[in-house]
C-alpha cells in the first residue's frame, strides 16, 4: 500500500486483536497496529470510518475548498430551527428543557404581528394606495409591505448569528427568533396576496401551484 504523509493512529476495539503472548517494545506495537489496519482495510473487512485519523475532511469537520465557495448547504433556511436548542442550551445561557420551549413563544408573537400587519393594515395600506391611483387598486401596492422587510430581515439574522457568536444577552436571541418568524410570515403572505390580485380568473389554480412549489422547496432543502 503506497505510503502517506500523515500519522496513523492506532485502532481500537475489535478491529485488530493484540497478541498477548508475545511481548514487544511500544514502536514495535505501533509499527504492528499500522500493518493490521492497512491488510484489514484492503480486505475490506473495516471501513474508513473506523479508523481514527484517516477520516476524510468531511467526515472531520473541515471543509474543503468547494465547499467553502458554496452560497447554500442543506438546511441553510432552517438554521434558527435547528441551532435554537444547541445555542440556548449551552453556556452562557443554559436554558432548560422547556425553557428552550417556550423560547418559541417569540417566534408565535412574531407572527401574530406579522398577521396583523399583512391583513389590517395591509388592507388599509391598499385601499389608500388605490384612492391615489384614481381609485384603480394594483396588484403591485401590495409590493410596498415588503419594504419592512428590508430592515427586519437583514437585522434579525445578524443579531441572531453574531449575537449568538459573541454571547450577548439571552433576549437579543429570543428577540430575534421573534423577528425571523415575522419576516418568513410576511414574506408569505405577501407573497401569496399578490399572486391572487394578479390573476383572479385563476387563483384557486395559482394558490394551489404557490403551495406546491413552496412546500417541494421547503422538502428539498431540508432533506437535499
Amino acid at each position: 500500500m503506497e505510503e502517506t504523509n500523515y500519522h496513523r493512529t492506532s485502532l481500537s476495539g475489535n478491529v485488530m486483536k493484540m497478541n498477548t503472548a508475545e511481548t514487544s517494545s511500544p514502536a514495535d506495537d505501533s509499527v504492528s497496529n499500522d500493518l493490521n489496519a492497512e491488510k484489514e482495510m484492503e480486505s475490506g473487512r473495516v471501513s474508513s470510518k473506523q479508523v481514527d485519523g484517516l477520516q476524510s475532511p468531511s467526515e472531520s469537520g473541515t471543509k474543503s475548498y468547494t465547499q467553502k465557495l458554496k452560497l447554500f448547504e442543506k438546511d441553510a433556511f432552517n438554521y434558527p430551527n435547528r441551532m435554537a436548542s444547541l445555542i440556548l442550551s449551552k453556556s452562557p445561557y443554559g436554558f432548560s428543557s422547556s425553557m428552550v420551549g417556550l423560547s418559541y413563544l417569540s417566534p408565535l408573537i412574531g407572527v401574530a404581528v406579522a398577521a396583523l400587519y399583512t391583513g389590517t393594515f395591509g388592507d388599509w395600506f391598499i385601499v389608500k394606495m388605490a384612492r391615489r391611483n384614481r381609485g384603480i387598486m394594483e396588484p403591485e401596492h401590495r409590493l410596498w409591505l415588503f419594504s419592512i422587510s428590508l430592515v427586519l430581515l437583514p437585522g434579525g439574522l445578524i443579531l441572531w448569528g453574531v449575537g449568538a457568536a459573541h454571547g450577548v444577552h439571552w433576549f437579543g436571541i429570543i428577540f430575534a427568533m421573534g423577528v425571523i418568524g415575522c419576516t418568513n410570515t410576511l414574506a408569505v403572505q405577501i407573497s401569496a396576496s399578490y399572486c391572487i390580485d394578479s390573476y383572479r380568473e385563476l387563483s384557486g389554480e395559482a394558490i394551489v401551484t404557490v403551495i406546491l412549489i413552496r412546500n417541494t422547496m421547503s422538502f428539498a432543502v431540508s432533506y437535499g
